[in-house]
């Protein structure tokens, strides 16, 4: 079996440490590389503020000050989240560090790197300059919108590893996230929570029906949501997840699908949420489904996984 390779942007931000921490407790160490990647700005925001001439002799020593401080304070964090997968068991030879210096644009660099190679890209949902704890970070949003080809994992907070829940709806794109799931983290043996939100017809749309055609409806959803549940499991156990860890749900009524997924995560204590891009309209295989959406817009104390 190939080791899965994994990428984590670093921004320097306390969120990225964070992450570190989720992608080391999360991945099997014997079946993953890593590689940590940072794109650094070597022109600091105030530059563009800077009133006086930026060829004056005190400008240019005081710039060439903030590079090498920053750069240094980079490799020291890089050091210090290698270390962090060092001591959770991951090989010494299997993870790695790259600092390069910004060519396209931050979200650009980002992309081009996870598409050397990258099974997964992960990123903190608040970069180092969000300053609303509810925002997505710019760089992050910009991502997330482009890398459609690739499973992006947004983490927010602290999330819990080893507890996640996958949504399932019968679509191609809960049939990746099961495989993603079983892939990257099966090995593991994570507890894993199978999610279907039924939706029947609205009931204006049923209105006409007898009873006994509603429940027939219902009794032909049921099997299907079944089936889809068992193909699921056949494809987690296989990559290494305890049956016993696996457990279904069907929840019906819910207004809202990203919603019930945020909440049964919350209320059950899971720490990632794994779902497909593609939603169920085929206009939003080119964007993003409204479910992957809405999570990765919503889900700040969680790890959204969104399966390419």
């Amino acid at each position: 079996m190939n080791a899965n390779r994994i990428l984590l942007s670093m921004d320097g931000s306390a969120q990225s440490m964070d992450m570190v921490d989720y992608a080391s407790r999360t991945f099997p160490p014997a079946e993953t590389v890593v590689s940590l990647f940072n794109v650094i700005n070597k022109v600091p925001d105030s530059f563009w503020d800077w009133e006086e001439d930026p060829l004056n002799p005190r400008y240019v020593e005081y710039m060439k000050g903030w590079e090498d401080e920053k750069e240094r304070e980079m490799r020291d964090l890089m050091t210090k989240a290698q270390q962090v997968f060092i001591d959770a068991g991951f090989p010494g030879d299997a993870v790695s560090s790259r600092i390069q210096e910004r060519k396209s644009g931050i979200a650009r660099d980002v992309i081009e790197e996870a598409r050397r190679g990258s099974d997964v890209l992960l990123i903190g949902r608040k970069g180092a300059s969000t300053l609303d704890e509810q925002l997505m970070g710019s760089v992050a949003s910009k991502v997330l919108g482009k890398l459609r080809d690739l499973t992006v994992c947004l983490v927010g907070g602290k999330p819990k590893a080893g507890k996640l829940i996958v949504g399932v709806d019968g679509l191609e794109g809960s049939r990746r996230a099961v495989e993603l799931a079983a892939k990257m983290m099966g090995a593991a043996d994570p507890t894993i929570m199978l999610l279907h939100i039924l939706r029947l017809p609205a009931e204006g749309r049923m209105a006409n029906l007898s009873p006994e055609k509603v429940a027939v409806l219902k009794e032909e959803a049921v099997k299907g949501v079944n089936a889809d549940f068992e193909k699921s499991i056949a494809i987690l156990t296989a990559a290494g997840v305890s049956p016993a860890k696996i457990t279904t749900k069907m929840v019906t009524g819910a207004p809202s699908r990203a919603g019930a997924l945020l909440e049964e995560a919350r209320q059950g204590g899971f720490g990632a949420v794994v779902v497909g891009r593609r939603g169920v309209s085929k206009i939003e295989e080119f964007q993003m489904g409204r479910v992957a959406n809405k999570l990765a817009q919503v889900g700040r104390d969680l790890a959204v996984w969104i399966a390419g």
